[in-house]
């Protein structure tokens, strides 16, 4: 499986060999292994349940990387998808916030 981008910034979340596309994100046991970041300094990347409607990926020993995730974005898949157009909403965001910059005092 390709990696999965998780920010504008690049952070590459690189899951293990043995878990396909299609398989489902396993949130719903406590704090799962499922790969680790591309650069390899921050450690092993979990799944696990943070609230009834979300959970989130994190580093052992750092914490939650990225956002809460719903719970409906089960697959691998999903969740490649669900980071892609993440990022693609954080740029628009950014974009809007910098024309109303531009445009003056309000």
């Amino acid at each position: 499986m390709d990696p999965i981008v998780l920010d504008k910034d690049g952070t590459t979340l690189v899951v293990e060999n043995f878990i396909s596309e299609d398989a489902n994100v396993p949130f719903d046991s406590p704090a799962t292994y499922i790969g680790h970041l591309k650069d390899g300094n921050a450690g092993y990347v979990y799944a696990a349940t943070c609230s009834a409607t979300h959970y989130c990926l994190f580093i052992r020993p750092i914490g939650i990387i990225g956002k809460l995730i719903p719970r409906e974005v089960d697959t691998f898949a999903k969740l490649r998808q669900w980071y892609a157009q993440e990022i693609q909403r954080r740029k628009m965001r950014e974009e809007q916030l910098a024309m109303l910059w531009k445009s003056g005092p309000f």
